[in-house]
């Protein structure tokens, strides 16, 4: 996948700054479904007690819906339980590997996939 995905009208990618350095990237992108997926959600770890990753997958989220799709999906390592609770804080469920998703069958049993329904304005 390269950087191209990720360009408007069809994605973003987002860079969070505190103190005026970077410490976090997040990235949506449609997927040919009609679907959106966030991808690369990363907070340094410094920067982590700062509730950034909240912020950003808020923002990413938030531009899904701008989108006009009605259905966000994202995957995640099975060992980043963080991010597993900031998902499901935010109303996304686990589902089966979805198509589209970067993540090869093979390693499918190392990750999870989430989803969640949004509604459009």
């Amino acid at each position: 996948m390269t950087l191209g995905a990720y360009r408007r009208p069809t994605g973003l990618l987002l860079l969070a700054q505190w103190a005026g350095r970077p410490v976090g990237v997040g990235a949506l992108r449609r997927l040919p479904d009609g679907t959106a997926e966030i991808k690369r959600m990363y907070v340094v770890p410094e920067a982590r007690s700062l509730h950034i990753g909240s912020r950003m997958l808020d923002h990413l989220i938030a531009r899904a819906v701008d989108f006009g799709v009605n259905v966000i999906r994202l995957d995640t390592a099975r060992f980043m339980v963080e991010a597993h609770r900031l998902y499901r804080s935010r109303g996304f469920v686990e589902r089966p590997p979805y198509e589209g998703s970067e993540i090869p069958a093979h390693l499918h049993k190392h990750w999870l996939f989430f989803e969640r329904r949004v509604e459009v304005a």
